[in-house]
């Protein structure tokens, strides 16, 4: 599973969905626990292909919208955190693959420091 932050096109074996109300924390969450047992049990591949079938046959848990608001109180936040975090790694690892070659072959003087 992914989170989509831009316009994208999916290919085969992809899909794409989006709560109703806006509530995409609270799908996420369903989503995640749902697709995380499938995983865990592994078929070789890299990653499952999701067909339309597989999206229109996953049971959903639809509570009142007040609770659904209370869940995605909670959730958002967690969700903006793993973001930040994400986008934090995406960056240090570049940062690394920059500078490591550089420190490797002495581009970098580390006498100074």
């Amino acid at each position: 599973m992914n989170i989509a932050n831009k316009q994208i096109m999916l290919g085969r074996g992809l899909s794409a969905i989006r709560h109703q109300n806006g509530y995409q924390a609270f799908l996420w969450e369903q989503l995640r626990n749902r697709f995380t047992k499938d995983d865990m049990m592994g078929n070789g591949s890299i990653f499952a292909s999701v067909t339309k079938e597989d999206m229109q046959g996953i049971d959903l848990v639809c509570p009142p919208n007040p609770i659904v608001e209370d869940a995605t109180t909670h959730f958002e936040p967690l969700h903006t955190e793993l973001a930040t975090l994400s986008q934090q790694i995406q960056n240090l690892r570049r940062t690394r693959d920059l500078l490591l070659p550089r420190l490797l072959t002495g581009q970098i003087d580390m006498e100074a420091l």
